[in-house]
């Protein structure tokens, strides 16, 4: 086998057939590269391989066409059969010879990325190296298509032409797909139309005319019984059997950055699968019979291992921010179900939108009460509004059933993949918000009602974060201000009272209103920070629970604050647990001293929890004034709490306080930035004072921008010569030089 091997290898580099397709390849990858990357400033090689999977379709065929058919047009085919080496070990030989040559060139751009980041320190190398291996499995794929078409002619030219039309359709099989009718009448005259074409395909494999016939007459009337039978089971199957045989659809996985197991078990089994059938082309046949049961055998191997593969659906995302991977957040909400949850994507087959199918699949793993299924808006007209769903519905919207309840939701396209417009810059940016609006729907269609947020108003508060308020949005709750000097108390359907950093006082009123609705039972956030205003009633809230409120504002010594030292980034030290996952910086501006009033003082009742706290080197001034900000005598030492959670039963009634001390952690200015955990720190907050036997959650939305480098125009330049000319032109000369040597000998 080895000196087979060698040989056919030895044939493409001692010739210009080896340089030749070498330099046509790498000049094509060099034009997309120069084009994407170098000149247009795209990061994301991922993209550039992604626009030349086409290149399969028109350098295979050349590349595969004189493995067998040379052989056959010449009648060495049949010493094949009496070489003292198994027809499996030459197949195999003749394979990985070709193989081995486009392994060179797949080596050669796998420079490229290294490349790119080198003018871009946020390009991400896993998605491009992921891109590369998946074009790897693609070619080697299309290799092992293309040396069984060449073994059943004799003509190269034959070979070549039927391998770029059978790789043309599998190319635009799921285009194809996409316009057949889908119901199942059509569907059943395509698969018998399908059934014949296989078999005829399949006749120089089984070698038995009367085998084939048999086999057709046999199939044709078990695709009419079963359709008469139950018709509903051809409903979209030739489609999804022509998506199977798409070969390069499964590319787009590893084009998007997830290393799927099952896409690569997929090709791994097209290339044993193709290679099997031209050992059984040029094998000497024992019988008919034979030669169809074991076929049939090792084609059922092949596709019980996808079967079983697809649905495992084992993979690794490699993408930018775990694009595709569900949050732990979303995994503990299905593990919390009991009701049995579907999540119909409505879409037609083939027109997927990439970043939302991909997501969705992933539900089907996490737990067995959500199931995932493919609705076509087209042919299901009214399917919509039967789920209870009003208003129009879209391509690539999904509706959320609630199968026992039959409660829904509908999330719109536009609402899973948000696009923001600076219009300061003109910019705009694209996210993926497809599980933040997914997983907050289930949690809706599972909950009796939706919950109710009241924040306290007229005060001078800050206004919560818009991050804030679409995570509470997420989290099945409405958010209401609340002017409580104008009620006689909090209203009877409020489940959260949040309280976010008054600036004057509230009123003795308001104080008794606040208190009677906590001793029910009921919860809060309560924030305070830095006042010039006395707050007196606010504070006695505050020591009614146990945290004692110091007036001034809170200074950080070196190292614990971000741009100045009112700014602190505080220290968690949350022994409750829900703050454990933050992992980035928390910014509490403008903090006042907290801390926990002495135990005699208090009620036994209280269990009270320390949530932040500052550094030794911080220290508090009662009365700070600009430019004197430093350290000064009298000023008070810290450490300083900056959060509490307060824990009180009475009575068979649960009080819970969580109490804050920076009234502008939470606004727009703090929450608002993306790089800081402000916002998740109060998501937290919330879901910690969750009563729900599945926990609220809010998933973020991820970006999905692409990474740009730039490149100085004289790079430009010398790159596309480099890797468009220089390159390829050297490989072409070397080759030219073999081949002219080699002839003058």
């Amino acid at each position: 086998m080895l000196a087979i091997y060698k040989k056919e290898l030895r044939q493409y580099f001692c010739s210009m057939i080896g340089f030749a397709f070498l330099a046509f390849f790498l000049a094509i990858v060099g034009v997309y590269t120069w084009a994407y990357n170098f000149a247009g400033g795209l990061g994301n090689f991922e993209e550039t391989l992604g626009s030349l999977s086409f290149l399969f379709v028109i350098l295979v065929p050349i590349l595969t066409m004189r493995l067998l058919a040379e052989e056959n047009n010449q009648k060495t085919s049949q010493l094949l059969l009496t070489a003292p080496v198994s027809i499996v070990k030459i197949i195999l030989a003749k394979y990985f010879a070709v193989l081995t040559l486009f392994l060179a060139g797949t080596l050669a751009i796998s420079c490229y990325p290294l490349i790119i980041r080198s003018y871009g320190a946020d390009v991400q190398l896993s998605s491009a190296y992921s891109s590369v291996v998946g074009f790897f499995l693609l070619g080697a794929a299309c290799i092992a298509v293309g040396m069984f078409i060449s073994s059943l002619t004799e003509s190269q030219s034959i070979a070549a032409v039927v391998t770029f039309v059978a790789l043309l359709l599998s190319f635009l099989m799921t285009n194809i797909s996409g316009m057949l009718p889908g119901d199942s009448l059509t569907q059943c005259v395509i698969l018998s139309f399908l059934w014949p074409v296989l078999l005829i395909l399949g006749q120089r494999v089984v070698r038995s005319m009367k085998i084939v016939l048999a086999l057709g007459v046999l199939g044709e009337a078990a695709i009419w019984i079963v359709y008469a039978v139950k018709s509903s089971l051809y409903e979209n199957l030739a489609a999804e059997i022509m998506n199977m045989l798409a070969i390069s659809q499964r590319f787009e996985d590893f084009r998007y950055g997830i290393l799927n197991y099952d896409s690569v078990v997929y090709y791994l089994t097209i290339v044993c699968l193709f290679a099997f059938l031209t050992v059984q082309i040029l094998r000497k046949a024992k019988s008919g019979v034979f030669n169809g049961i074991v076929s049939g055998v090792f084609i059922a191997l092949v596709v019980g291992a996808n079967l079983f593969f697809g649905k495992v659906n084992p993979s690794t995302d490699l993408s930018s921010g775990s694009l595709f991977t569900l949050t732990e957040d979303t995994r503990k909400m299905a593990g919390q179900m009991e009701q049995d949850v579907t999540i119909y994507y409505m879409v037609e087959d083939g027109q997927e939108t990439e970043y939302i199918h991909k997501v969705l699949r992933q539900y089907d793993k996490i737990s067995r009460h959500i199931s995932v299924k493919k609705v076509n808006p087209k042919d299901n007209p009214g399917f919509a509004a039967k789920q209870g769903v009003e208003g129009e519905v879209s391509a690539d919207d999904v509706i959320v059933v609630n199968n026992q309840t039959k409660a829904s939701q509908h999330v719109t396209a536009s609402e899973m993949l948000p696009v923001e417009t600076d219009y300061s810059t003109g910019q705009s940016e694209q996210f993926l918000d497809v599980e933040g609006q997914v997983t907050s729907a289930i949690h809706r269609v599972i909950s009796k009602d939706r919950k109710k947020a009241y924040v306290l108003a007229r005060h001078g508060e800050f206004q919560l974060a818009s991050a804030i308020s679409d995570a509470l949005d997420k989290m099945n709750m409405d958010m209401e201000e609340l002017e409580l000097a104008t009620v006689e108390e909090v209203p009877e359907d409020c489940q959260l009272l949040i309280v976010n950093g008054p600036e004057t006082d509230i009123s003795k009123e308001e104080k008794e209103r606040i208190l009677k609705y906590m001793k029910a039972g009921n919860d809060a956030i309560l924030n305070v920070g830095y006042t010039e205003e006395k707050l007196p009633n606010y504070y006695e809230v505050l020591s009614y629970y146990g945290v004692e409120a110091q007036s001034g504002c809170v200074f950080e010594g070196a190292g614990n604050y971000m741009n100045s030292p009112s700014y602190i980034v505080p220290q968690i030290s949350d022994g409750t647990g829900f703050l454990q996952d933050i992992q980035g910086y928390i910014v509490f501006p403008f903090a006042c001293g907290l801390s926990e009033k002495e135990e005699s003082k208090r009620r036994d009742t209280l269990a009270v929890t320390e949530l932040l706290a500052t550094s030794e080197e911080s220290y508090l001034k009662r009365e700070p004034v600009a430019n004197h900000l430093q350290k000064e005598k009298g000023d008070a030492d810290g450490p300083f709490s900056l959060g509490y959670s307060v824990r009180e039963k009475v009575d068979g009634k649960e009080t819970n306080v969580i109490v804050f001390a920076s009234s502008g952690a939470f606004a727009e200015e703090f929450a608002g930035l993306p790089q800081l955990e402000d916002a998740n720190v109060f998501k937290n907050a919330v879901s910690a004072l969750s009563r729900s036997e599945v926990k609220e959650v809010s998933i973020d939305r991820k970006s999905f921008s692409f990474s740009y480098i730039s490149v100085p125009p004289s790079m430009q330049f010398l790159w596309a010569a480099a890797l468009i000319i220089i390159i390829p032109g050297g490989l072409l000369l070397v080759g030219f030089l073999i081949w002219f040597l080699r002839r003058r000998k």
